[in-house]
């Protein structure tokens, strides 16, 4: 993207082309809030050339050469001003980020119940695996915390128990896996479960 903004715009330095790569991003209409950045940002919808001017059609059809638009920014200008057009656009900005708020609320909601139907709940005194982050774990350690659910909260979130204690941390169902226990483990497990009945 930036190579082609380089050679259209004649620019040797590809600092120089950031911004108009930058300007096509936020132009781009963004899937979660159905509409571009920049019109949710600034309420309104980036402004290219001419045609895209607030002045009517048969104004811009009239200007032959600079001097022209000269002339009509000077007659807006010098217009009386009350305040119409930025009350305007603050209401567009309202309007654009409410929207934008809302679709990203549905955004969401769809990724919510994509993710329930990927990941079934689970019951209390399941057996769990957590997989541990490579980063915390060392060459030596298990790849694994074996426990026990016993609290699960009205977010979908879960709170798991090992023959060690009680994980503080609250997990998602897409971060443990339900399995039956491996005999080896059968201990364990009553363990954590006398555990939670104390």
């Amino acid at each position: 993207m930036i190579s082609s903004c380089l050679k259209d715009n004649d620019l040797t330095k590809w600092s120089e082309g950031l911004r108009y790569v930058q300007f096509m991003k936020n132009r781009v209409i963004h899937s979660g809030i159905k509409q571009s950045t920049y019109r949710a940002l600034f309420g309104i919808e980036p402004r290219v050339e001419l045609s895209s001017s607030s002045l009517p059609q048969e104004i811009i059809n009239d200007i032959r050469d600079e001097d022209d638009l000269k002339i009509i920014e000077d007659d807006s200008n010098g217009a009386d001003n009350d305040g119409g057009v930025v009350k305007m656009d603050t209401q567009n900005i309202q309007v654009a980020r409410k929207t934008a708020a809302e679709n990203l609320e549905k955004q969401a909601k769809k990724m919510k119940a994509s993710s329930d139907k990927s990941y079934p709940p689970a019951k209390i005194g399941d057996n769990i695996t957590i997989p541990i982050p490579d980063v915390d774990k060392g060459g030596g350690d298990l790849r694994n915390i074996i426990g026990v659910i016993f609290q699960r909260n009205d977010k979908g979130l879960y709170k798991f128990g090992t023959k060690y204690g009680v994980l503080q941390k609250l997990y998602c169902r897409r971060r443990f896996f339900t399995h039956w226990v491996v005999k080896a483990h059968v201990n364990n497990i009553i363990k954590c479960k006398e555990l939670f009945e104390k």
